[in-house]
């Protein structure tokens, strides 16, 4: 083998490896970041945690429950994202309360 197809098939070889790394790297730099003050989804059981009354008496035994169903976000189908109401330390203004909310909300 000449050394000329030596330096082609190792470039080559090279090129095979690192073409890989290199295009992870730019899929990671196209993708936004997520936003650190967008709330998140936690789930029911997260919420049951603080309201496990709540829970029993108005959700667990009730057509509420479908709400965790099929990909369903359970209480927050309807009081929407709780991460910024749990790490506010239960903050009522970070999670919709229908007691708050006019006829038109």
């Amino acid at each position: 083998m000449s050394y000329l197809r030596i330096v082609r098939a190792t470039a080559g070889m090279l090129l095979v490896a690192i073409c890989p790394i290199f295009a992870a790297g730019q899929q990671e730099k196209n993708v936004a970041p997520p936003k650190a003050d967008a709330a998140h989804y936690l789930g029911a059981d997260t919420c049951k945690t603080c309201h496990e009354d709540l829970y029993k008496k108005n959700f667990e035994n009730t057509p509420h429950f479908k709400t965790t169903l099929d990909s369903g976000h359970g209480c927050e189908s309807c009081h929407g994202p709780g991460s910024a109401h749990v790490d506010g330390g239960g903050d009522v203004t970070k999670i919709i309360r229908f007691s708050t909310l006019s006829k038109q909300e």
